[in-house]
């Protein structure tokens, strides 16, 4: 190991003792040596710090920090940027993983051309079989996303395939870039990743994104991410959409850009209206301020609800692969319904691409580009009623012949 760190590790620890000591292993045990690990215990009552501790007895590389009470993932990682002495900052949640040259990919990376961020994909994993059967988190290629570009250029990407992935732990981040722009987590909210995203990705000139799955993502029953919807949840979306429109109202951003915002907010609205249906009570939703209140109105307001019927449902799920055609507002919402079915999306159709070649991470297909030996699968058309007609010709013309159609109600 040199004597200049390369890549400051944050790892924020929080009652994990039963995953800990694998997350540390696959950071250790990288093939990229120039780094410091710190570990940010938030005050756990197990014995998280006794594992950091003896890790940092074994290797000096492993530094621990402790806050003096609980206060949060954003406190606590706020505490690793603020110690991090690397040129590059990467964040690791403490139930996770990293594969083992995952930092030396991505230091090359990033030291070619000084990148301010440098994004990667991940794989998903699952404590259960039951746990991954009620999720909808699956696997894709993002290798469309490679290459160079600026950080506002990869978000409107990003969004325009319906795939902006927020987490802090999917990228790694210049260190001075993010001192010089003043890049701390909302401290007190959870999904604070959404905001930090936005604020980071409009204000890096230069990032790349790789194709390479180097981040192991667990998915397990006591996480965030699986835990049941509270107004702490709730409060969390609402607080980052005010704080993202509050940053775009300080920098300048084009037209494209405005409408990429626009949409990647409606999509956390439209998320948070899914989640606020488990709430038994929005009485104490945000109390008494005002700005938040106000602003979740837009969350209590249901949207109109998909025509599916039980038959219906059975059918489509029975075909077991399917293709959508639509990629507009009704798909999108057709996409959120059937994540937790038991299917398998073979690609997205549309009669024209417009440039776009994702769709919620799947490959988007003009409808006469599809070949003849996949169109004996179902066609879920997800499209306004008024164009059903004229599609069902289309496809029927091309060979199509299981076709299904989804309206919304009204």
């Amino acid at each position: 190991m040199s004597d200049a760190i390369k890549i400051s590790v944050i790892i924020p620890v929080y009652n994990v003792e039963e995953y800990l000591e694998a997350c540390l292993d696959s950071v250790i045990c990288q093939t990229f040596t120039d780094i410091e690990v710190i570990c940010v215990d938030d005050k756990s009552t197990d014995t998280s710090l006794d594992i950091i501790n003896k890790y940092s007895q074994r290797d000096k590389r492993v530094k621990c920090i402790q806050n003096k009470q609980n206060h949060g993932l954003s406190f606590t990682r706020n505490v690793g940027i603020k110690a991090a002495k690397g040129e590059y900052i990467f964040f690791l949640d403490s139930d996770d993983e990293i594969v083992k040259d995952a930092l030396e990919k991505l230091y090359k990376i990033a030291n070619a051309k000084n990148y301010q961020m440098v994004f990667f994909d991940f794989v998903n994993l699952y404590e259960s079989e039951q746990l991954e059967n009620s999720l909808s988190y699956r696997d894709k290629d993002r290798r469309g996303l490679e290459g160079e570009s600026s950080g506002r250029e990869l978000f409107i990407k990003c969004v325009e395939n319906s795939d902006m992935q927020p987490q802090a732990w999917l990228k790694l981040y210049n260190r001075d870039f993010i001192i010089k722009k003043g890049l701390f987590f909302h401290e007190g909210i959870l999904h604070e990743d959404i905001p930090y995203a936005v604020k980071s990705m409009f204000q890096a000139d230069n990032v790349f994104f790789t194709g390479d799955k180097l981040y192991k993502w667990y998915h397990r029953e006591k996480s965030i991410t699986t835990a049941k919807t509270s107004i702490a949840h709730i409060q969390g979306r609402i607080k980052g959409i005010v704080e993202i429109i509050e940053f775009m109202d300080e920098i300048k951003i084009s037209k494209r850009e405005q409408l990429a915002v626009e949409k990647y907010l409606k999509l956390i609205v439209s998320s948070a209206k899914e989640k606020i249906k488990e709430l038994e009570s929005l009485d104490s939703l945000f109390e008494n301020e005002m700005k938040y209140k106000l602003f979740s109105n837009l969350f209590v307001n249901q949207r109109r609800e998909m025509k599916i019927s039980d038959t219906q449902r059975e059918r489509i799920v029975n075909s077991k692969q399917i293709f959508i055609y639509g990629a507009g507002r009704i798909a999108q919402r057709f996409m959120e319904e059937v994540r937790s079915w038991d299917l398998e999306i073979c690609g997205v159709i549309v009669s024209q691409r417009h440039g776009q070649s994702f769709f919620y991470g799947y490959k988007v297909n003009e409808v006469d580009e599809v070949p003849d030996d996949v169109k004996k699968h179902m066609v879920v058309v997800a499209v306004s009623t008024m164009y059903h007609n004229e599609i069902d010709g289309t496809l029927k013309k091309l060979g199509f012949t299981n076709i299904e159609y989804i309206e919304m109600g009204a």
